[in-house]
């Protein structure tokens, strides 16, 4: 009891010590990273945000975004994809409010990255396939949040990459990253609760907005 009363007060009374309030400035900069129209533009921004997660993820998903044919874009895009809660939190939180007085235009911004995050992924993993089976288990992730079309993004990616695909999801069991994620027979799950590799088709559908 006495623990969580002194996490309560330095909620209150100590906010500087948590790493992940950012002040507005770097808010902004994070929004200017996927509102940028070109590297450059991309590479100023970055700087700004003085670094982290949420910018790296951001910076690869809007270089690629920028140019879709670039493999090295793609791969550190798929090399940061969440492996644990807290960064998967630091993903789905993206759209909300990152400080106290952000401009509503970089909530909309970030918020918009994070819808397109999904696609992202999808066209970051054609172009490196080798990288499937990090993106099969985050798609198992992500169906439990309603409002992500992560499922959906991928019967395009199992159509076009369906032997890669197949092979990857027959491997979730044993290359699983985060066994507090996936259920120790995750490889059935995701087929009958998930998605049908087989026939390509979600079983996971995102709830109307």
């Amino acid at each position: 009891m006495r623990k969580h009363f002194l996490v309560a007060a330095c909620l209150i009374f100590c906010p500087g010590i948590f790493p992940q309030v950012q002040n507005c400035a770097s808010v902004t900069a994070l929004a200017d990273i996927v509102r940028a129209k070109s590297r450059s533009a991309l590479v100023v921004a970055l700087k700004r945000t003085g670094g982290g997660y949420r910018a790296e993820i951001l910076s690869a998903a809007r270089r690629l975004e920028l140019d879709p044919t670039n493999k090295q874009a793609a791969e550190s895009l798929l090399e940061l994809i969440p492996n644990g809660d807290e960064q998967d939190l630091l993903l789905v939180e993206l759209g909300d409010s990152q400080c106290d007085a952000e401009p509503l235009r970089d909530m909309v911004a970030l918020g918009k990255a994070r819808e397109r995050l999904p696609r992202d992924f999808s066209s970051a993993v054609l172009l490196v396939p080798r990288q499937m089976p990090a993106y099969i288990s985050y798609g198992a992730v992500t169906s439990a949040d309603p409002h992500s079309d992560y499922i959906v993004q991928m019967r395009h990616v199992c159509l076009v990459k369906h032997n890669e695909f197949l092979k990857a999801v027959d491997s979730l069991e044993t290359w699983n990253r985060n066994e507090e994620w996936l259920p120790k027979d995750s490889r059935e799950w995701f087929r009958t609760k998930i998605f049908d590799p087989t026939h390509c088709k979600p079983l996971v559908l995102p709830e109307a907005d």
